[in-house]
């Protein structure tokens, strides 16, 4: 009976022993992707400062001028949908490379009428979505 005890025993230590090394191994592995993370948080953050602006708000207006056409929308309208060229344009990320007419407005080459669709078509997602902000909304000149 003892040496069964003994032989017990024996393999508790070895599991406990097998078992401390994989928390060991977990703890440095999670060491290593939190560094990892770090970095990245660095890199984007170094990367917002050199191409964006971090002033940036959801609720900026942002003024455009469409192939001439002056428009007036929130930021959050055009980043409605993520990972849209509109959300990559105007998250903040690339505020200041955007092209710029000489009135500081975000110039877009495209057709106007159809920019103007889009952003109808998000205002009225927007507003379906959440109902309480009614502060969706496009100014054409």
């Amino acid at each position: 009976m003892t040496q069964t005890h003994s032989n017990i025993c024996q393999l508790i230590e070895q599991k406990l022993q097998a078992l401390q090394n994989d928390i060991s191994l977990v703890t440095s592995r999670s060491d290593e992707i939190k560094q990892r993370h770090s970095r990245l948080l660095q890199r984007q953050n170094d990367i917002i400062q050199s191409n964006g602006d971090s002033n940036i708000q959801d609720t900026d207006m942002i003024e455009l001028n469409v192939g001439g056409t002056k428009m007036r929308v929130l930021r959050n309208t055009l980043t409605l949908i993520k990972g849209s060229r509109l959300d990559i344009l105007f998250s903040g990320r690339w505020e200041s490379k955007l092209l710029r007419d000489e009135d500081e407005r975000a110039f877009m080459d495209v057709d106007p009428h159809s920019v103007e669709k889009i952003i109808e078509y998000l205002c009225l997602v927007k507003l379906t979505l959440d109902t309480k902000d009614g502060r969706a909304f496009m100014d054409v000149d």
